[in-house]
C-alpha cells in the first residue's frame, strides 16, 4: 500500500501489516499498542530532525522489523544529531510522563512512561540497524573510513546477537522462557546480513 502525506510516500509492506493485526489481536498483555506509539514518536523525532537540517524524507517504508527513512543525504555532522533525536525523544517522553504520573498521583500510563525509556535506550546500542550502531559508525567512519566502521559495526553486532542468543538459552534452561531475548538476537543477527 503507497500513500503520500506531506511530500513524503509512505509505502506499508502487506507482511508489516498481517504482522500488526496478528501482533494486535492476540496480544494479552497490553504492550503492543504503547510500544508501536513509543516507536511513532520515536520516528517523528527523527522526521523533525531531519526537516530542520533540510534532508526531509521522500520516502518512509514501513516492512517488518524496521521502519526506513529514504532521505536525501545529511551533513556528516547533522547525521550523529538526527540517529540522536529519535532516542532523546523517547527519554524526554518517559521524564513528561513519569513526572507527571507522580505529580497527580496517576500510576496508569506508567507503563507507556517506560516502554518509551526501554525503547530509547535499546536504539541507542551500538548495533547495525540501530541508532547507537549508525552513530557509532559514523564516529569510526569518519576515522577509518566508511566500509571499515561498518565493518567493525557488524562484528559488534554479531557479538552482541551472540550475548542475547546466550542470555536466551540460560534463562530457557532455568525454565524462564523469554523470546524478546531470543527476537532480538535474531533481528540483530538478521540486520547483519540483510538491509532491514
Amino acid at each position: 500500500m503507497k500513500l503520500k502525506i506531506f511530500g513524503t510516500d509512505i509505502t506499508v509492506s502487506f507482511l508489516f501489516c498481517a504482522i500488526l493485526c496478528i501482533l494486535m489481536l492476540s496480544d494479552r498483555t497490553g504492550f503492543i499498542a504503547p510500544m508501536l506509539i513509543a516507536i511513532f514518536i520515536h520516528e517523528l523525532g527523527h522526521l523533525a530532525v531531519m526537516k530542520y537540517f533540510g534532508c526531509a524524507p521522500s520516502e518512509i517504508k514501513l516492512i517488518p522489523g524496521s521502519i526506513r527513512i529514504i532521505s536525501p543525504v545529511c551533513e556528516d555532522k547533522n547525521s550523529v544529531i538526527i540517529s540522536l533525536s529519535g532516542p532523546i525523544l523517547n527519554v524526554l517522553v518517559f521524564a513528561v510522563v513519569y513526572f507527571s504520573s507522580q505529580i497527580l498521583g496517576v500510576n496508569y500510563y506508567l507503563d507507556f512512561a517506560f516502554i518509551n525509556l526501554v525503547y530509547g535506550v535499546f536504539n541507542l546500542l551500538p548495533f547495525y540497524s540501530l541508532d547507537g550502531g549508525s552513530i557509532l559508525e559514523e564516529i569510526i567512519g569518519s576515522k577509518i573510513g566508511e566500509i571499515n566502521g561498518r565493518k567493525i559495526i557488524k562484528i559488534i553486532t554479531l557479538a552482541g546477537s551472540l550475548l542475547f542468543l546466550t542470555a536466551f538459552i540460560v534463562f530457557a534452561v532455568k525454565g524462564s522462557v523469554n523470546y524478546s531475548v531470543l527476537a532480538i538476537s535474531l533481528y540483530l543477527i538478521l540486520s547483519v546480513f540483510i538491509k532491514l
